[in-house]
């Protein structure tokens, strides 16, 4: 019994280390590589402010970054295809669809 015990523990803690487990984090998706993908993010908390690369991982890629998590008030756009860049400022909201992006180190 305590083998199977130590085996179990062991196996949940490779998982954690791994990253196969589910961080619960708010709608963030981010990747083993670190890309961020679709979802809205405030710069700042949920992603540190800065320079991004990215890639369209559709066919219909989409970027926009806002004012108001509404994102009614638009400081920039675009729709994409294939590479692209981008620089978010604290405070900012990053809207993300069709595309992943890493961030410049």
């Amino acid at each position: 019994m305590r083998k199977a015990i130590i085996g179990l523990v062991a196996i949940v803690a490779v998982m954690t280390v791994a990253g196969c487990g589910d961080s619960g984090g708010s709608g963030s998706q981010k990747k083993a590589s670190d890309a961020i993908s679709d979802g809205t993010y405030l710069v700042g908390t949920d992603i540190p402010a800065g320079r991004y690369k990215g890639s369209t991982v559709s066919s219909d890629g989409y970027w926009q970054i806002s004012r108001d998590a509404n994102g009614q008030d638009i400081i920039a756009n675009e729709n994409t295809k294939g590479d692209f860049y981008l620089e978010v400022k604290q405070g900012q909201y990053l809207n993300l669809s069709g595309v992943e992006i890493a961030k410049i180190k």
